[in-house]
């Protein structure tokens, strides 16, 4: 009887090739699948249609920023002067949007956000935000802010009664702490933040830088 064939040592290093082969796709596949994904950038606000009256700029320009302050911050007002300045020189290039960051338990600086919405409604959200900011101290120290905020709306010869129905409007305590939602989901926690092409930049500091390499210039110093 011609005896059996028995598998030679190639095959058996062939075999295990195999085996090994095989263990080694299964774990690359494991592997990849328990790795986290890339974070998405942030391309579309949850509430654009809330923002009505608080952007600036053509809304196709290529530098797309969200700011998202509180009235209270000296770091947001510090940065004003910068912001405005980059919608006057680089208007076609840029479309700018802001987001109230203020919650109620601070009720003077909610009461703030709620006069500049106000504001919005009539048109005047920018300049009535350039008042708060640059009279920050000043209605920040007093007891009852609201003789100061309705200064401000004869300054801008708003409508007074359209003002004032807008403050008490549970609507425009609405937008304010939706834009606060807003902030919560994509991970912002502190202020002055922004959003730049879908990228979050937390502070003053890491905006002029992220700004000056989009425009190609030299990060200012201030």
């Amino acid at each position: 009887m011609k005896n059996a064939h028995k598998p030679g040592a190639s095959g058996l290093y062939f075999g295990a090739g195999l085996f090994l082969l095989g263990a080694l796709t299964t774990f690359i596949v494991i592997s990849n699948s328990k790795m986290p994904p890339e974070k998405p950038l942030i391309t579309a606000p949850a509430v654009a249609s809330l923002a009505a009256g608080r952007s600036a700029g053509d809304p196709s320009a290529p530098i797309q920023i969200i700011e998202y302050s509180n009235f209270h911050c000296k770091g947001c007002a510090f940065m004003q002067p910068y912001v405005e300045s980059l919608l006057k020189e680089h208007g076609s290039k840029i479309y700018y949007q802001y987001r109230h960051f203020s919650h109620p338990r601070d009720k003077k600086t909610f009461l703030a956000h709620m006069a500049a919405q106000a504001a919005a409604q009539q048109g005047k959200f920018f300049p009535y935000k350039k008042k708060l900011y640059e009279s920050q101290e000043e209605w920040m120290a007093v007891e009852d802010p609201i003789p100061l905020f309705m200064k401000y709306v004869e300054e801008l010869h708003l409508d007074r009664t359209a003002f004032l129905r807008a403050v008490k409007d549970k609507g425009t305590q609405k937008i304010i702490l939706a834009d606060l939602e807003e902030a919560r989901k994509v991970g912002i926690r502190v202020t002055p933040s922004f959003i730049i092409n879908g990228e979050v930049a937390m502070g003053g500091k890491a905006f002029k830088e992220r700004i000056s390499q989009l425009l190609g210039e030299p990060v200012e110093k201030n």
